[in-house]
């Protein structure tokens, strides 16, 4: 076994690769889309037997302020971290992503990683988690399988004139609903040019799915079809009209489309164990995967990320002018340390 980086990875292996292991975070793709969105530089890691790779490990580097930055797997995603078939592959991954990490002169590397195994029913653990549901082979079945409080507010969501539009221009307008929502949780918004890049490199696997309600656009959600699954990215809306249900008719027609299109899962995203996105993705029968943000040091040490977005800085991003968040968003976005970021729909 030897790693591998850069020009000696075969796409087509890699890619071949991560479509066995499931993990759509690897997929070479994201790398244009972090090429293009902020020209962040790429170190692509693999571990190859013979012809066939049996790890990978992408990373990207993120420029610091008055530090020296860091190697990531992968910034501004759930997760990413480490696909291995053993855990001494996952080692030697590890400790090549320390050399590059040196020779980049990078002060350490971050890892964001998710369980392989759902969390018992028992589980009391903190932090970040994210929310998978298996999906039936047909709408009626989901629909039949959904708790009744669930039903009900999918009906509410009717009953108060709740239209559900699918369409890849509506890319704007989940825009703009996008940034008034990560100002209100104190994040710096993405760029435009991120969910461009987004769109360009996964094509017709995009959707975007915008909730109106007499004509208004009052929540919405982007959803990218890969493997067998179907990933809710990023979600957006309004406070004042959450009283309409639009989240449950958005993640409805979300599902049916999955369903629709052959997918076995669905991928709700990141949620902070035990708080009201959490609960509202498990009462669509999800369960979670921990997520696990640690740092590695050049020094050997290893540390677990806290939790984030109870801060000073977090505080202080919501009380900005959303025309001054908008503009200094996509600025320091790359300058902020992984796990600041929104919450989901």
């Amino acid at each position: 076994m030897r790693i591998i980086a850069g020009k000696d990875i075969q796409s087509s292996h890699w890619q071949r690769f991560v479509r066995r292991q499931e993990c759509f975070t690897h997929d070479l793709r994201w790398r244009e889309v972090y090429q293009r969105a902020y020209g962040l530089r790429p170190y692509y890691l693999a571990a190859q037997d013979g012809p066939e790779l049996v790890g990978t490990l992408p990373l990207v580097r993120l420029p610091g302020i008055c530090t020296q930055g860091q190697l990531v797997s992968l910034p501004f995603l759930n997760h990413a971290g480490v696909a291995a078939v053993s855990p001494e592959i996952s080692t030697a991954l590890e400790q090549a992503a320390l050399r590059a990490a040196a020779r980049a002169k990078a002060g350490s590397v971050v890892l964001r990683s998710r369980g392989s195994q759902p969390d018992e029913p028992e589980a009391t653990g903190h932090g970040y988690c994210q929310l998978i549901r298996t999906l039936p082979r047909d709408e009626q079945s989901l629909w039949a399988d959904l708790r009744s409080e669930k039903r009900t507010r999918i009906r509410k969501s009717w009953r108060c004139g709740v239209e559900i539009k699918r369409d890849r221009a509506l890319l704007p307008v989940f825009f703009k609903m996008y940034q008034a929502v990560m100002r209100g949780f104190g994040s710096p918004p993405h760029s435009a040019r991120w969910f461009q890049a987004i769109m360009r490199a996964f094509a017709q696997d995009v959707e975007i799915l915008v909730a109106y309600r007499q004509g208004i656009p009052i929540a919405s959600l982007l959803i990218i079809m890969w493997g067998d699954s179907c990933h809710g990215m990023w979600g957006a809306g309004p406070i004042a009209y959450r009283k309409y249900s639009p989240s449950d008719g958005l993640y409805w027609e979300a599902m049916r489309l999955a369903i629709e299109q052959g997918k076995a899962k669905f991928n709700f995203g990141r949620s902070i164990r035990g708080g009201g996105s959490y609960y509202f993705k498990k009462r669509y029968g999800a369960v979670p995967y921990q997520l696990r943000y640690e740092r590695l040091g050049l020094d050997g040490s290893r540390e677990l990320l806290p939790q984030q977005g109870a801060g000073t800085a977090f505080r202080l991003w919501r009380k900005l002018p959303l025309t001054l968040s908008n503009t200094l968003g996509p600025k320091v976005r790359c300058y902020v340390l992984p796990g600041f970021g929104a919450r989901s729909l």
